[in-house]
C-alpha cells in the first residue's frame, strides 16, 4: 500500500480514536466498524468476537484490550434508549502478540 493511502487510512483512526482522563487510548467499535468497511454491525459483531476468541487462545487477557459499555441514546420525542458497545483498547493494535 502507498504511503500516501497508508497516511490517509492513520487520520482517519486518530480523527475515531477517543481518550481516557487516564490517557487511555481506545476507539469504539461502531467506529472502527465503518472504517474497516464493514455496513452492518451484526458482521463486525462476529469479527470482533473472533478477535476476542484469538486473544483467549494466544491466551492474551480479553479485558485488557475489549470492554463492554453502555451509552443512553436520545431517540425522537425524547425518549432514550440504552444501547450496548464495545471498545478496542489501543493496546490491541500495539500489541506484540498480534495474530499474522
Amino acid at each position: 500500500m502507498e504511503s500516501k493511502r497508508v497516511e490517509q487510512i492513520k487520520i482517519q483512526f486518530d480523527v475515531a480514536l477517543q481518550m481516557t482522563e487516564e490517557k487511555i487510548e481506545y476507539w469504539y467499535a461502531r467506529d472502527l466498524m465503518v472504517l474497516l468497511g464493514y455496513s452492518r454491525w451484526e458482521n463486525f459483531k462476529k469479527a470482533v468476537e473472533r478477535a476476542m476468541d484469538s486473544c483467549r487462545t494466544a491466551q492474551i487477557d480479553v479485558c485488557d484490550h475489549f470492554r463492554e459499555v453502555t451509552k443512553m441514546i436520545n431517540l425522537a420525542k425524547g425518549a432514550q434508549r440504552k444501547i450496548f458497545k464495545i471498545i478496542s483498547i489501543c493496546n490491541m493494535v500495539k500489541s506484540k502478540h498480534r495474530i499474522k
